[in-house]
């Protein structure tokens, strides 16, 4: 592999980069993006390995070649649809929507984005989501992608998250029409349980991104 080129402050300041997410896919294995300022190349046999050629805006057009290699654990994304924004962790684009709809219909409004409502399936997703949920809203009560105690996905809802009792009530105490949804609110309990579906709540919807 060539040497990384070593740049001085006034050759960086000449130079302009358009910052692009890379989405591994088919069809970049044998294009190339390209820019009147940049070269995006994928190298065919090595997926993992980028060229990237910048052409300066200065007077003297130098063009440099630059080779990076990365990882799947290095990638990020940019998501394409506006309002949603992209979480590293649990590589997700999620969305706050502050309008109040009974599930049936947030779910809707999330699949007409490509995407669902969130799914807390992990320890980790949970406080994920408390974390970003507390950050962008005053309320306390969000759908979540589970009904009937099964989530979207088709996973059976199963206690995990080693919490006290009074935190997690999946009890199906409306037959048919139980929907899950989380609260978050400090000193009170009841983190994630289940109440009637056609209660009106705001929501979170999520796109999974494919690596």
């Amino acid at each position: 592999m060539l040497d990384f080129p070593k740049l001085t402050l006034k050759e960086i300041r000449d130079i302009t980069m358009g910052v692009y997410q890379l989405k591994l896919a088919a069809r970049y294995t044998e294009s190339h993006i390209n820019d009147d300022n940049y070269t995006l190349q994928v190298c065919k046999d090595r997926p993992n390995l980028l060229r990237v050629k910048l052409s300066s805006r200065h007077l003297s057009s130098k063009t440099y070649s630059l080779w990076i290699e990365y990882s799947n654990d290095d990638i990020t994304f940019e998501c394409d649809l506006p309002g949603y924004d992209y979480d590293v962790s649990s590589r997700t684009c999620l969305k706050f929507i502050s309008i109040q709809l009974n599930w049936y219909d947030a779910r809707q409004q999330c699949i007409g984005d490509g995407g669902d409502l969130i799914t807390v399936e992990t320890v980790e997703k949970l406080y994920f989501h408390k974390t970003s949920l507390n950050n962008c809203s005053t309320s306390q009560f969000y759908w979540i992608g589970l009904s009937n105690g099964t989530w979207t996905s088709g996973e059976s809802f199963q206690d995990i998250y080693g919490l006290e009792p009074t935190d997690i009530r999946i009890a199906a105490l409306f037959p048919g029409r139980s929907c899950g949804r989380l609260r978050f609110s400090p000193g009170t309990a009841n983190l994630m349980y289940d109440t009637n579906c056609y209660f009106l709540k705001e929501f979170v919807c999520e796109l999974n991104v494919s690596v």
